[in-house]
């Protein structure tokens, strides 16, 4: 594809950059502003080809967003752009132009040099086309991270009403993970349970076969275990190679993209939400404030199931024992003869009788005789 070759003139220059601004500021997506970006520049200054190159805000990834006209490989542009990123790597056959937003090199346009002469107005109108498209493209992307703000706290809310749908903790955690793994465009996530500088275990999966639950890491092992012993928050795209002392049993062979945040409750730190993805890389600093706002909503959820689970602990078990009280052993009792009614099963029933314990109340106190039978609770509880 041959570059136009209208004539041009400064006045004409700045009205186009002035036109191309406007629309720059109009357009609705980071892609329309990228393509408008090339092809005006190209048509411009009559350069042989013009591309632009994504710069990640992530890790410093280059990806080729837009090109028009001849344009040499793709490796040749990346190493061009990488030059660019840390030097002014323009040359006899390319001219580079960065694009800056206030903390970051966004973008890197690439403009092709004709072997007889400058493209037209030089540097300066590229730069200030440049200038225009990191306008808008910061306006654009204003308005994404409101609106991203918006579906993240549309989603914490869905998640958190999700989470208070029961009180039965071990349905709580499995919620927990399904949501966390939702949120972030994961296809894992784990509940972790443990005390700081200690073993880790996990209580709960999503995206795991059920018999990774009960499965335990060492001190400082893996992502969990390190955010364990430190306490602080971690993300990585490359899970292989940031997870340390890893047992070669792991389960997580497949896992590629992780992060994983703190829970706390009654003042501790009593675990680790992760979540992950054995594809997409969905670790970013947005991803994770988010997992740490439901994490937040998690430990709490956590919190209040696992209150309800101490309450009706406490209502069907007797004080002293730990054993079923009068009530629960009734129910309990009437589930087994309709379970064995159903199956035409036998149903056993032991009874235990303690030879002389009025003695032992009578010659050594009550005290002793509660200890005899809290002793007696364990034993049976134990059997």
């Amino acid at each position: 594809m041959e570059p136009p070759s209208t004539s041009r003139t400064a006045s004409g220059a700045v009205h186009a950059v002035s036109s191309f601004l406007t629309d720059a500021l109009a357009a609705a997506s980071e892609d329309e502003v990228e393509r408008a970006l090339t092809s005006t520049a190209w048509e411009l200054t009559g350069a042989p080809f013009a591309v632009l190159i994504g710069v990640s805000a992530h890790d410093g990834a280059l990806e080729v967003r837009s090109e028009v006209g001849s344009a040499p490989p793709e490796e040749v542009l990346r190493a061009h752009a990488a030059a660019a990123l840390e030097r002014d790597a323009s040359s006899e056959e390319v001219l580079i132009v960065p694009l800056r937003t206030p903390d970051r090199i966004s973008h890197v346009l690439v403009l092709g040099i004709p072997g007889d002469r400058q493209p037209f107005g030089g540097a300066d109108l590229p730069v200030a086309l440049a200038g225009a498209a990191s306008t808008a493209l910061a306006q654009i992307e204003t308005v994404d991270a409101a609106a991203r703000q918006i579906q993240r706290q549309e989603a914490l809310a869905r998640a958190a009403k999700s989470l208070n749908e029961t009180l039965d903790l071990q349905r709580v955690l499995t919620r927990i993970c399904e949501e966390a793994a939702g949120l972030l465009g994961g296809d894992q996530a784990i509940v972790w349970r443990g005390e700081r500088g200690g073993h880790v275990s996990v209580e709960a999966v999503w995206g795991f076969p059920p018999e990774v639950v009960g499965y335990r890491l060492d001190p400082g092992a893996g992502i969990a275990g390190r955010v364990m012993e430190n306490g602080q928050p971690l993300q990585t795209n490359d899970y292989p190679g940031t997870a340390r002392k890893l047992p070669a049993d792991s389960p997580f062979g497949f896992t590629q993209s992780c992060l994983a945040v703190p829970m706390y409750w009654e003042g501790a730190m009593r675990g680790v939400l992760a979540a992950g993805s054995t594809g997409e890389r969905i670790a970013s600093d947005d991803n994770l404030t988010l997992l740490e706002t439901f994490a937040e909503l998690a430990a709490a959820a956590s919190r209040n199931a696992s209150a309800h689970a101490g309450l009706a602990h406490a209502a069907r078990t007797d004080g002293l024992t730990g054993c079923l009280n009068h009530a629960a052993l009734q129910d309990a009792l009437l589930r087994e003869v309709e379970r064995c009614a159903r199956s035409d099963a036998l149903l056993a029933l032991v009874l235990l009788d303690l030879d002389d314990f009025k003695g032992v109340n009578e010659q050594f106190g009550h005290l002793v005789g509660d200890e005899v039978l809290r002793r007696v609770g364990q034993a049976l509880q134990s059997a």
